[in-house]
């Protein structure tokens, strides 16, 4: 499998993880704690310096600490008739004995009710999922349907980091079988791009505590889950929610997102859990109105250093009402509102201190010059793969 999950961060984190004890900020409905409880360990120095010393080290040296992978990958294409009624009729057809052994095919229509019947300009008729038996969880999910302006159209939908690259190649090669080694590349060369989510997962590092900012004015919106809409009954309970999930920018376009990768799972168990948030970049090629052929992709442009990380040790100097406005129902104004007071209190608090005091920075961006090499790396590995499988 390509998925490590950032092990090299797990061995290496231990170091600064070893004094803190499993914090428990987690409700059972998979949800935080109240956020007086939350904030109350965010404050304690020895949390907040643990986890300083583990982020600037991610953020310093990403190349020892993190891992970059693609959590999503979606292109579509035209195809013809002929090619609509071959993929139609023989997908689940799988031409040798071994093959037949591992790969599991289910085709299936799509009803009128399915959430996946529109995908964008293409009316969905039919599923097809290919999986392994090495993988059985995770597919490959090939929808067939028309275009607008009937036209038959393919929109493929996978996750690439939960499949190791013999797997993938195992899945492709099998639809190349199908529709014909030659017309297979045509029609790959010239597929469209719609989405690619690009990340990496920040072992060891709690949720709670990290604050996104952008650093160019052109963000000018931000969501947070759970929020008023979703969540309505906590709301009753309590207006101040620590935020689970935080999209730096509108989720109708291309966005940042940070979230707590146990929760989005759904298998937080109390107290055994190792905390791990991501950060991902979600590229929605097919709003931004510009095209990008599954031939060019690694041309997507890296985005996640255009971020700050408040540097959690900032928390320890913080009152707690500063750090419920950075942690709570996280939205643009309000992170630099919070950040602004944290910048008072902090110029506050030093003023106090006597003797030597060493300069800390404040902020910490993931490194452009990492980020541009392993992008590239990894989509263009994406891509051969995709457009020249291998038996």
């Amino acid at each position: 499998m390509s998925i490590k999950n950032t092990s090299l961060a797990n061995e290496k984190s231990h170091h600064y993880q070893k004094n803190i004890q499993n914090i428990d900020l987690f409700l059972k409905g998979n949800h935080y704690k109240d956020n007086a409880i939350v904030s109350d360990i965010l404050v304690q120095k020895e949390f907040a310096m643990a986890q300083d010393k583990l982020l600037f080290a991610m953020t310093k040296f990403p190349e020892k600490y993190l891992e970059l992978d693609c959590d999503k990958l979606s292109f579509n294409f035209k195809v013809s008739n002929a090619d609509y009624k071959q993929l139609s009729n023989q997908i689940c057809k799988i031409k040798t004995a071994k093959r037949q052994e591992i790969l599991r095919i289910k085709l299936y229509p799509v009803d009128d009710n399915s959430p996946t019947k529109k995908l964008g300009n293409l009316l969905v008729y039919k599923r097809c999922d290919l999986s392994l038996v090495t993988n059985l969880k995770n597919s490959v999910s090939v929808f067939l349907g028309m275009r607008t302006g009937k036209q038959y159209g393919l929109r493929v939908d996978f996750t690439p980091s939960k499949f190791s690259d013999d797997e993938l190649n195992t899945i492709f090669y099998h639809i190349q079988t199908v529709l014909g080694k030659t017309r297979y590349k045509q029609l790959m060369i010239s597929a469209k791009v719609s989405r690619v989510d690009i990340g990496c997962n920040l072992v060891g590092i709690y949720k709670p505590i990290i604050a996104l900012l952008p650093k160019y004015k052109s963000i000018r919106t931000c969501n947070s889950y759970p929020n008023r809409d979703k969540c309505p009954v906590r709301y009753r309970v309590n207006s101040f929610i620590v935020t689970e999930s935080y999209y730096c920018g509108s989720i109708r376009s291309s966005h940042c997102v940070v979230y707590d990768k146990g929760l989005e799972s759904g298998k937080k168990v109390v107290g055994h859990t190792k905390p791990t948030t991501r950060i991902e970049y979600r590229y929605l090629v097919h709003k931004s109105g510009k095209s990008l052929k599954l031939n060019g992709l690694a041309s997507l442009e890296p985005k996640l250093q255009n971020y700050w990380f408040i540097a959690p040790w900032v928390y320890k100097r913080l009152t707690k009402d500063t750090v419920n406005i950075l942690i709570c129902n996280q939205g643009l104004s309000s992170i630099k509102e919070g950040w602004l007071l944290a910048r008072y209190e902090l110029i506050e608090t030093s003023s106090q201190l006597k003797g030597v005091t060493k300069k800390r920075k404040a902020r910490y961006s993931i490194k452009n010059s990492w980020l541009k090499e392993n992008q590239a790396k990894i989509l263009n590995r994406y891509r051969d793969i995709l457009i020249n499988p291998k038996r």
